[in-house]
C-alpha cells in the first residue's frame, strides 16, 4: 500500500457534523516533490498575511453590522443584509482565504482517516501507524519521530493517553501511564547515566512516593515534588551508609540521621546536604564523640586530634 506525504496541522477541521468534530486534518503536498517541512512554513507564512488582511476588513463589516442590527433581532437582521460572517454561519472568510492561498501553492487540507487501522507518514518526519477513531489517533498505536524516539501504546483522542512505552534508538526511556501526552500515574523512568526512577507522576512531573536507583548501587526511597526529592526518605548507599530523615528541593535539609557503615552515627540539623545546626555524633559503641554546632559538615569546635583517629564521619575535618 502506497501512503501519501502529510504535514499534519496544529488546527482542527471544522465540519458540522457531530461525528467528525475535532478530527485532526493534514496538509498534503500535491506537487509530490518532497518538499522539505521549511517550504511549508515559508509558505503559510505568505498566506497567513493574507489571512490576517482578510481578517481586518471581517472586523470593519462585522462592527458595522452589529452597530446596524443593535437591538433588533440579529439573525434575521443579518440574513437581509446578506452577512455572511463566519464566526455565525460557518468558516470564515479570513480562514477560507488562508486556505485558498496555501491551495495555490500546492498544498491541500485533508482530513485524517474516520476509522480502522492506518499508517502515515508526514512530511516532517513523523510516522503513525495504528487505530484511529473519529478521525483521530484512539486505540492501540506507535509514534515515531525522526530522531529516533518513539511511543508505543495507547492514544485516546490524538493524545498518549493510557499506558505506553517511550523509547530512543531501541532503548527504554519511560514506561507507564500517560494522559493528553504527560506522564501521569504510575511509570518508571531510564535515565541516560543508568539511574532508574520509579514512582507517580502528576501533570507530567514526578510527585508522591517515589524510588531512584543509581548505577552505582545508591537507592532512594521516599517522596517527591516536581521531580525532586522533597519530604521523608532513605538512602540506602551501597557502602553500607544510610540516611533517614528529610529533603528540601533534592537535598538534605533539616532533621535527619546519618549511620556509617563502620557504625559512628550523627543525628541532627543538615543544610544543602552537609550538617549544618546542632547535631551529636556518637562512636561505634554509642559513646558521644561531640555534641553541639556544626559549620560547614564540620564541628564548630575543635576536637582532639586522638579522638579523630579512624573516624569516618570526621575524616574531612
Amino acid at each position: 500500500m502506497t501512503y501519501k506525504k502529510l504535514l499534519i496541522s496544529a488546527a482542527f477541521i471544522a465540519v458540522p457534523s457531530a461525528a467528525f468534530a475535532g478530527a485532526m486534518t493534514f496538509w498534503v503536498d500535491l506537487t509530490d516533490s518532497n518538499r522539505p517541512y521549511s517550504q511549508f512554513r515559508m509558505d503559510s507564512a505568505k498566506c497567513d498575511l493574507q489571512r490576517q488582511q482578510v481578517a481586518q476588513i471581517e472586523k470593519i463589516r462585522s462592527d458595522n453590522l452589529s452597530a446596524q442590527c443593535n437591538n433588533r433581532n440579529q439573525s434575521a437582521c443579518y440574513g437581509s443584509l446578506g452577512n455572511s460572517l463566519g464566526s455565525i454561519f460557518g468558516k470564515s472568510e479570513a480562514s477560507s482565504a488562508y486556505d485558498t492561498c496555501m491551495t495555490a501553492y500546492g498544498w491541500e487540507l485533508m482530513r485524517a482517516p474516520e476509522s480502522g487501522v492506518h499508517k502515515l507518514r508526514l512530511i516532517t518526519g513523523v510516522e503513525y501507524e495504528g487505530e484511529f477513531k473519529h478521525g483521530n489517533f484512539d486505540g492501540q498505536g506507535e509514534y515515531r519521530w525522526p530522531n529516533g524516539q518513539v511511543y508505543k501504546g495507547s492514544f485516546l483522542n490524538g493524545d498518549f493517553s493510557g499506558f505506553g512505552v517511550k523509547s530512543k534508538n531501541g532503548v527504554v526511556t519511560y514506561e507507564g501511564y500517560f494522559k493528553k501526552d504527560e506522564y501521569e500515574g504510575h511509570g518508571k523512568m531510564y535515565l541516560e547515566d543508568g539511574t532508574v526512577i520509579e514512582g507517580e507522576f502528576i501533570k507530567g512531573k514526578l510527585t508522591g512516593t517515589c524510588n531512584f536507583k543509581w548505577l552505582d548501587g545508591d537507592v532512594f526511597d521516599g517522596a517527591c515534588v516536581a521531580n525532586r526529592r522533597q519530604g521523608n526518605g532513605i538512602v540506602k548507599f551501597a557502602n553500607g551508609d544510610l540516611f533517614q530523615g528529610h529533603y528540601e528541593k533534592g537535598e538534605r535539609t533539616g532533621r535527619g540521621v546519618f549511620k556509617y557503615a563502620s557504625g559512628e552515627q550523627f543525628d541532627g540539623i543538615f543544610n544543602d546536604g552537609i550538617r549544618e545546626g546542632s547535631g551529636t555524633l556518637r562512636d561505634k559503641g554509642g559513646a558521644i564523640i561531640y555534641k553541639g554546632k556544626w559549620v560547614s559538615d564540620c564541628p564548630a569546635k575543635s576536637i582532639e586530634a586522638a579522638l579523630k583517629v579512624n573516624l569516618t564521619a570526621l575524616a574531612h575535618c
